[in-house]
């Protein structure tokens, strides 16, 4: 799984917060061998720190490209509760052709994409079933693919 964000932004870490605290432990439930990548800016130190405890988390700092990135993650994620705008992540992702997860902030401004080009979870449990299931399922993760492909 894959968050991309500026970390320096106050909604970006109740964002990374709610990924540590409540989506992430609920998907390693289940899929144990989950790894969750936090890739941007700014990180701040209880997010460092939190990677050092978990060895299935990952906190890159800045990069000087995020397509590696991508290309590495089965599932993007973005549970944004706060956000303005286009989500230029959404984008980037289903540039990339993507499995993305996101919540109905995230999907501002991107409400005409084609069905299943996105899954769309309000809830931190929604969320991370949607998470789960993809997860599991190269099949479903191809179909969305498929789908982003032609969002994008």
């Amino acid at each position: 799984m894959l968050f991309v964000a500026a970390l320096g932004y106050e909604p970006n870490q109740e964002t990374a917060r709610l990924l540590l605290t409540e989506i992430f432990p609920a998907v390693l439930r289940r899929s144990p061998d989950a790894t969750l990548a936090v890739v941007g800016s700014d990180p701040p130190r209880w997010l460092q720190e939190a990677a050092h405890r978990e060895p299935r988390l990952t906190v890159t700092g800045w990069v000087p490209d995020v397509a590696p990135w991508l290309d590495a993650a089965d599932v993007v994620v973005c549970p944004l509760a706060v956000a303005g705008g286009v989500k230029v992540k959404v984008l980037g992702a289903l540039a990339r052709d993507w499995a993305i997860v996101a919540t109905p902030v995230a999907l501002q401004g991107l409400r005409r994409l084609p069905a299943g080009a996105v899954v769309e979870r309000a809830d931190p449990c929604g969320f991370a079933e949607a998470c789960i299931r993809l997860l599991a399922s190269p099949c479903e993760c191809d179909r969305q693919r498929v789908c982003a492909a032609e969002a994008a």
